[in-house]
């Protein structure tokens, strides 16, 4: 039964003001609204954890391009440490910026998504 738990053990958080492209932080906003009984924090945290799994499995990172008209917004985020300490980990592996990261791990998970977004 464990292995179907999606519940998280608790874990400290570290708060830290990052960069999201502000499509990608929109269509989070709308996912949290009206999708998930998850709050955007809870969302990111998936994406990293999802986008994780698929670089370790592959060996090979998505990078998303960024739409030169798109502009990006400042927010806290709550990062579970763990988490956090992957996006740490990929930056020393392969040299990209936290930023880079996030949000190919955002945009990753929403191009794989079923989820029909407005």
């Amino acid at each position: 039964m464990q292995e179907y738990l999606k519940f998280y053990k608790r874990e400290k958080t570290n708060k830290k003001v990052v960069e999201i492209d502000y499509t990608l932080y929109e269509k989070l906003q709308y996912l949290s609204g009206e999708i998930y009984d998850a709050n955007i924090n809870q969302l990111i945290c998936a994406c990293i954890n999802v986008y994780y799994s698929y670089v370790e499995e592959n060996n090979n990172l998505y990078i998303a391009e960024k739409n030169k008209t798109d502009i990006t917004v400042m927010r806290t985020v709550s990062f579970r440490e763990s988490e956090y300490k992957k996006l740490e980990s990929l930056k020393g592996k392969y040299s990209v910026s936290i930023y880079r990261l996030l949000n190919s791990a955002i945009k990753y998970v929403l191009d794989k998504s079923d989820i029909i977004m407005k």
